[in-house]
């Protein structure tokens, strides 16, 4: 990592307390998603501003600066402790801050605050929206203009509260399209106002439709979900019909979400995220539509009626997604989605390796390895857990996580010591190559710290308690996984691990 960039996240991190205390006394006015904020700061001032949200919501938080200021961004929980923060995440290029693809962590007020770095001052743009930072559509659905039917036996109307779908038939499903877009990952939600049939409805949300071909998440009146590809009018469920405990029976309004992210796919209901599917049949880029259809074995008509459609893209930065600067930590499966929502992993993996708890001793000199996953060779993965030092005598020892191992002579180390220092290498033979390097004197040595490690290629992603510590670059591709202890001299030391989890994706 750049020496610059280090020390001004170091000062960030000290100024953090001062400005959070003058955020909490400058007004709180409301933001609404996906409708940007233009606003000015002075020299030493902190603009904070709140929002309401959902447990499992995933949102986007982005500021541009309109000149001098560098801005820096914090998203703060309804006490005002800070939760996620960021500054320059592409920089040289730009100054701008973004928090993109954010899983909320419970139900409730939240802030924004923005301020400058080094009292920096100026004009600046913030938007809060839903799914990814580029908002890319905002659709009232109040025109029937440019919306076609798949089939004659769906019509399409506008009336005064949206977009009405009327279907008619036995146990069908069709959808209209009127929203063309370039960007293949994308998050789409929708309101659907109202929703009617005695017999039993469907409605839901299409994406990525080239020809006759598109992918569907569907809800019906039972409280179930399913996820669909429609092909030359032939539907082939992808997964079938599925019970959640956020989705109310009956309930005639909600807002449904969708993300498509590669050949994986995230949905939400008033929210809530309610389950996730793979598909990757459809690969480019195509149009977002609405469906209605019926459940029952005799004709009936569903009517359902749609607003408010938003579809949002990721920013991209030289054609690559920004890796975040800080990530929340938690249980391996509610990291892994969160990191696969801010495409920092692959949302099409699998949990390959999860060991609730480990302990490795060690009384001389070196690094002494406890391998994980029964010889198994991993490439491309997210690993990380839980890492408590118990060091007997004084003195300089660690532990840590073990990954691509090869041969005693042949792997990477990512590491946390007694005494506030971390670093990840590789070893090349008898010894381990300069790799990253720091320290955090404020890490309470005989605490529990959480390491995570993102390898994607050659490219090994460091964090230490959520916050990125860098990133090294490795001639290493794949290999075993592991924990160790790492001793500097000889000394007696147990490494406590628990919560070990690996995320796996080709």
């Amino acid at each position: 990592m750049d020496a610059g960039i280090l020390m001004k996240r170091l000062l960030l991190l000290l100024s953090a307390s001062l400005i959070l205390s003058a955020s909490l006394a400058a007004a709180q006015d409301n933001l609404t998603f996906n409708a940007p904020v233009r606003g000015e700061i002075t020299p030493g001032q902190a603009v904070t501003r709140s929002f309401s949200g959902r447990a499992g919501q995933v949102i986007s938080l982005l500021v541009n600066s309109a000149g001098t200021l560098d801005p820096v961004l914090t998203l703060l929980n309804a006490d005002g402790a800070p939760i996620l923060s960021d500054d320059d995440f592409a920089w040289p290029e730009a100054g701008d801050s973004l928090l993109q693809g954010v899983t909320l962590p419970y139900t409730g007020r939240y802030s924004v605050q923005v301020s400058g770095f080094d009292d920096t001052a100026g004009q600046y743009t913030l938007t809060v929206s839903e799914g990814y930072a580029i908002v890319a559509e905002t659709l009232p659905l109040d025109s029937t203009d440019g919306w076609t039917a798949t089939a004659s036996s769906m019509q399409v109307q506008s009336t005064e509260d949206g977009l009405l779908l009327s279907m008619r038939g036995v146990r069908a499903s069709e959808a209209a399209f009127g929203v063309s877009t370039t960007s293949t990952d994308l998050a789409a939600f929708v309101d659907v106002v109202n929703v009617s049939n005695p017999s039993g409805w469907v409605a839901g949300l299409a994406l990525r439709r080239s020809d006759d071909a598109y992918n569907a998440v569907q809800i019906n009146s039972e409280g179930r979900w399913r996820f669909v590809r429609m092909e030359d009018g032939e539907q082939i469920v992808v997964r079938d019909w599925t019970s959640h405990p956020a989705i109310v029976p009956g309930q005639a309004s909600f807002r449904l979400g969708a993300f498509a992210k590669g050949s994986a796919f995230d949905f939400f209901y008033d929210g809530s995220f309610i389950g996730s599917a793979s598909d990757g049949t459809l690969t480019e880029a195509g149009e977002v539509g609405l469906v209605a259809g019926t459940i029952s074995s005799i004709s009936s008509e569903t009517r359902a009626t749609f607003a408010n459609l938003v579809i949002t893209r990721p920013l991209q930065v030289d054609g690559q997604m920004p890796v975040p600067q800080q990530i929340t930590v938690g249980d391996g499966m509610a990291m892994a989605q969160s990191l696969a929502r801010r495409h920092v992993v692959h949302g099409d993996g699998q949990m390959a390796l999860t060991v609730p708890e480990a302990s490795i001793n060690y009384v001389r000199p070196g690094v002494n390895r406890l391998m994980l996953g029964q010889g198994t060779q991993f490439g491309d993965f997210a690993y990380g857990g839980t890492v408590r030092i118990n060091q007997l005598t004084p003195g300089q020892t660690g532990c840590g996580l073990v990954m691509r191992y090869n041969s005693d002579t042949d792997y990477a180390l990512a590491w946390l010591d007694g005494q506030g220092a971390y670093g990840l290498s590789q070893r090349d033979g008898d010894e381990f190559a300069p790799g990253l390097y720091g320290e955090k004197p404020a890490l309470d040595p005989a605490a529990s710290h959480q390491l995570l490690v993102i390898a994607s290629g050659p490219t090994l992603y460091f964090y230490v308690d959520g916050m990125s510590a860098g990133q090294l670059e490795t001639t290493l591709t794949e290999g075993q996984v592991g924990a160790a202890v790492v001793n500097f001299e000889g000394l007696e030391t147990t490494c406590s691990f628990s919560n070990l989890w690996l995320w796996r994706w080709e």
